[in-house]
């Protein structure tokens, strides 16, 4: 269908099998699974989705829990030193509100 605007997955899906019932292939299966095969596939891929999602959050999460327990330690240390949040941000790649939350939360202003 060369020139014709994409269709959304579930209704692309959906013309698919209509068109595959139209045209009797698979002798009438699909017009007896017709509601299974969708369920399946729309199920399939929301899950790949999802479990993509998480795997991405998790990635992420990870990679900052591992930086942020040293920056964490470097921000309350600076900052006992006198050096200006702005400074503390710009040092160790954050923005003066995540120093600020720092300083804040583990006691040391």
């Amino acid at each position: 269908m060369e020139g014709e605007k994409p269709l959304p997955f579930q209704e692309a899906v959906n013309e698919a099998m209509d068109y595959a019932i139209e045209h009797n292939f698979l002798e009438g299966y699909f017009r007896e699974e017709k509601a299974k095969i969708m369920n399946s596939i729309l199920t399939q891929f929301d899950k790949e989705t999802y479990e993509n999602g998480i795997r991405n959050e998790g990635f992420e999460e990870g990679i900052s829990i591992g930086t942020s327990q040293k920056a964490i330690e470097d921000a309350k240390s600076f900052y006992k030193n006198g050096v200006s949040i702005e400074v503390i941000a710009k040092s160790l790649n954050m923005t003066e509100e995540q120093v600020q939350k720092i300083i804040s939360e583990k006691g040391v202003v």
